[in-house]
């Protein structure tokens, strides 16, 4: 009897036992991480300025002469919106590099700054013809800085070569005077430029910063930014030396600040190319993460906010006519949604929100307008800001943003001929839409 229970129990034990292992497994294989894919938001900078209300403003017509790309999938995190464009071969900038050549940098730490630099501009098609090509000029300084290039003395990369390497330490000079650097090149920004709406940045090399004194950086740095000069600083720090430099990230234009022991540096600094590549034509306003934050990471798109009212259709003829390209805009993110509505209650002069947007029924489904205005994107099963009611095709087959029974903004069924403001959308000047 006594052996009979003791395997009773050993019996019970192995059970348990094997259903613990099979919750086990059961556990660990029921487990999918998941991992945010969205666009990254603008790097939080010291406070900005605010937003100014109503439409920027820029002093230099824009003309398209590329058609813009196919709209994106809508299986994209940003729906049928699109990351600015990043065909670095392509980029088309006006370039200011400020290089330390004080005796803090050393000759070994200039070598590498060099080399950096020369890899980043070997990709870029330089020279000073308008179209695809980036302009660039060299500027060294330590208690004074030399124009070293200006923009007429490089017409390819391998011109770059002959001269970056020739720049050699003042080893007779341990002053880092980074306001005479940014006051040359900010100079040398200033003169006639191939297309008024090239973009103009200037990378910043030091192995030191002071931001103390008569020779603070600062305000200049500052009016820089006012002045929509892109300033990208990269800080030096020597292996035993001071982290002290990467103070001088505080110069940069939010989101453009890099040290040298990045191991993406290169790629990083790429980007930073391409946003400061990314821009709208005058009085439209770029999508970007956040619209109350005028330094926030931008999108490959812009938008206009009509100033006068029309009928859904003539609307979207108006859009085509607005610039190449242009259509009724999307909302086909919630962020897109956020960020339109934000831009009606900014500029709206008459406490109007409601507005019209680039979505119809037809041919038995909702579609949005695209770039192509021969092709539609199906709503289908992607995001949807539809009233309660809604839709409702027998109201209309066009859709405007409204308030309905004090609801949230949300879609909102209209007939065709309704007449509100408009939102109209293109995409941006990139390195594959070169603007005139």
């Amino acid at each position: 009897m006594a052996v009979f229970k003791n395997v009773l129990i050993f019996v019970i034990f192995l059970a348990v036992a094997l259903n613990k292992k099979v919750a086990s497994q059961s556990d660990s294989t029921d487990f999918t991480p998941v991992y945010s894919t969205n666009a990254p938001d603008a790097t939080t900078p010291p406070p900005p300025p605010p937003a100014t209300s109503g439409r920027p403003q820029t002093t230099a017509p824009t003309r398209r002469t590329t058609a813009p790309p196919p709209s994106p999938t809508s299986g994209s995190p940003l729906g049928l919106d699109r990351e600015c464009a990043c065909t670095v071969e392509k980029i088309w900038l006006d370039i200011v590099a400020v290089i330390d050549i004080s005796k803090s940098i050393t000759q070994e730490g200039l070598a590498q700054v060099q080399a950096n630099l020369d890899t980043i501009v070997h990709r870029i098609n330089v020279g000073s013809q308008a179209g695809y090509n980036s302009r660039i000029s060299l500027v060294s300084f330590a208690s004074n800085a030399t124009t070293v290039a200006s923009f007429s003395a490089f017409n390819s990369s391998d011109d770059f070569d002959n001269t970056i390497f020739n720049i050699n330490v003042n080893t007779a000079d341990d002053k880092v005077n980074i306001l005479s650097g940014l006051q040359t090149a900010n100079s040398i920004l200033g003169s006639s430029s191939v297309n008024p709406n090239r973009r103009r940045v200037v990378i910043l090399y030091t192995s030191a910063y002071d931001n103390g004194g008569f020779k603070s950086p600062i305000p200049l740095a500052q009016q820089m930014r006012e002045d929509n000069v892109k300033l990208i600083t990269v800080a030096f720090a020597q292996s035993m030396g001071s982290s002290d430099v990467d103070a001088v990230s505080e110069l940069a234009y939010p989101g453009f600040a890099f040290t040298n022991n990045q191991t993406d540096l290169i790629d990083q600094m790429y980007t930073a190319l391409c946003q400061a590549n990314c821009f709208c034509p005058p009085n439209w306003r770029q999508f970007t993460a956040n619209y109350t934050n005028k330094y926030a990471y931008g999108y490959g798109n812009c938008l206009y906010y009509s100033s006068i009212s029309a009928g859904w259709t003539a609307a979207s003829f108006a859009c085509r006519k607005e610039a190449p390209g242009a259509y009724l805009a999307s909302e086909s993110t919630q962020k897109k949604t956020d960020f339109n509505l934000a831009y009606s209650k900014d500029i709206s002069v008459n406490n109007q929100y409601s507005y019209h947007i680039g979505l119809e029924y037809k041919n038995n489904q909702y579609s949005w307008q695209t770039s192509n205005s021969s092709v539609l994107s199906a709503l289908g099963n992607s995001f949807k800001n539809w009233n309660p009611g809604y839709p409702n095709s027998n109201v209309g087959e066009c859709v405007k943003v409204d308030k309905v029974f004090g609801q949230s903004y949300g879609w909102t069924n209209e007939k065709c001929w309704s007449a509100l403001n408009y939102i109209c959308e293109v995409t941006t000047c990139d390195t594959d839409n070169y603007c005139a």
